[in-house]
């Protein structure tokens, strides 16, 4: 089993609401966010944590992406605290918000690996974290 986490950041890292970031981000192409959509089945914000990880553990390989929103924070800090997210995928945007969830506050960053670092047309930086070990 495979689960992702994409989320739209701000350059000083608050999470953007889908509405305010999606536009700004490539939908189409090899790393544009309707890419990602398709790669893995989407996770709700009442999706079964118990679930996901008697899936883990039977050895599934369904893949899902968990979408980081407001509405989703609780599901997201549940994939974390349980080690259920495998990678992370931001869209960091160059702009400023100044308030918000800063994602990075959910999860101990060395326990990730960044890699894949990448600069889009669009001025956009597509960052890839991986979970180590």
């Amino acid at each position: 089993m495979n689960i992702q986490i994409a989320a739209i950041l701000s350059i000083d890292g608050y999470l953007l609401e889908q509405a305010d970031g999606i536009q700004a981000v490539p939908r189409s192409g090899r790393y544009g966010w309707k890419r990602l959509e398709e790669r893995g089945l989407p996770l709700s914000p009442y999706s079964s944590l118990i679930d996901l990880l008697d899936e883990r553990r039977q050895g599934s390989e369904v893949s899902y992406l968990a979408e980081a929103t407001p509405e989703t924070m609780e599901l997201i800090r549940g994939l974390l605290l349980y080690r259920l997210a495998d990678e992370s995928i931001l869209y960091v945007l160059p702009r400023k918000q100044e308030k918000g969830i800063q994602l990075a506050d959910l999860t101990a960053l060395s326990e990730w690996e960044l890699t894949e670092d990448r600069l889009l047309k669009s001025g956009i930086r597509r960052k890839v974290y991986r979970r180590k070990g």
